[in-house]
């Protein structure tokens, strides 16, 4: 599309009430294009009453002084201009983490951290926990990860949740399940589908959904069906842990020894780690019956 068309076109939309950031379009613009439509941004300012406080400004106006500022930056330019309009999309009831992420990017770090553990630190909100997240998160995360994540906060998948973890090494895995997990709970979804969505990934977070008894033994079992053959006594052995926890207790014997039973064929004999969390928590009545199945971790 024509640039000048399209920011008119884009203008019309904001003034009518629509969102818009221009971030992404302007980058797939040739520079050329890119100028044209700063340049068309400008005339058109000069067109819209200054207001006497930032926070006044009309989202028009914002609109047009964040395609200024976005080109000038891809233009390699300063960013003082870009920035000053992203803060005042913040005051406005912006994403405090749009703000936090190009101030870090394009502006100062310290001052980006500074800002955002003041946040954190002010009362509880779901933005502190969702910046606290962000002040969490390895520093070489790729830029758009935050925004990702609400993607698929918004419309869970097994296929979105793998995503966030492509080229994610094993270390650095742990504490990004743990945040994916919170956020997804923040966003009202049922610990089943949680489970269900992020069970690519065995961690804690995920231990945790089962630990809080939230997930059925039938949820835990269609994981395992899907899991690795050396991982499947794992799997199996948190569905005796769901059943515990459910209060089925002959169903948590009958999974205990299919565990074992899956670890013997695999060479490897020996019960899933669930099994001592099981038998911790058991009455010696229980015990007894795990004794007499084959199941005690004695």
């Amino acid at each position: 599309m024509d640039p000048v068309a399209w920011l008119e076109e884009t203008r019309v939309a904001v003034r009518a009430g629509a969102a818009a950031d221009p971030e992404r379009a302007l980058r797939m613009m040739e520079p050329g294009d890119r100028s044209r439509a700063s340049a068309a941004a400008r005339a058109a300012l000069a067109t819209l009453p200054a207001p006497l406080d930032a926070r006044a400004t009309t989202p028009e106006r914002l609109f047009l002084e964040r395609v200024v500022g976005w080109v000038r930056r891809l233009a390699g330019g300063p960013a003082d201009a870009l920035l000053t309009a992203e803060r005042v999309a913040w005051l406005r009831g912006g994403d405090a983490l749009v703000y936090l992420q190009r101030l870090r990017d394009h502006g100062d770090p310290a001052e980006a951290d500074a800002l955002a553990r003041a946040l954190v630190e002010a009362a509880p909100s779901e933005e502190a926990a969702r910046v606290r997240r962000w002040l969490e998160a390895p520093d070489d995360l790729p830029a758009d990860w935050a925004a990702r994540l609400e993607q698929v906060a918004a419309a869970p998948t097994r296929e979105g949740v793998a995503g966030l973890f492509e080229g994610v090494d094993e270390a650095r895995a742990e504490p990004l399940l743990r945040r994916v997990v919170e956020r997804l709970e923040e966003a009202a979804h049922p610990p089943e589908e949680v489970f269900a969505v992020c069970s690519g990934v065995l961690g804690s977070a995920v231990l945790g959904l089962v630990e809080r008894g939230g997930v059925s033994p039938d949820a835990v079992l269609e994981r395992a069906r899907r899991a690795a053959p050396e991982a499947r006594p794992i799997w199996t052995g948190l569905a005796a842990r769901a059943a515990w926890l459910a209060n089925d207790r002959f169903r948590c014997l009958r999974l205990l020894r299919d565990a074992r039973g899956e670890a013997a064929a695999l060479g490897a004999p020996g019960l899933p780690p669930s099994a001592e969390r099981i038998w911790e928590d058991a009455d010696e009545a229980f015990r007894a019956l795990m004794r007499r199945a084959g199941v005690a971790p004695e």
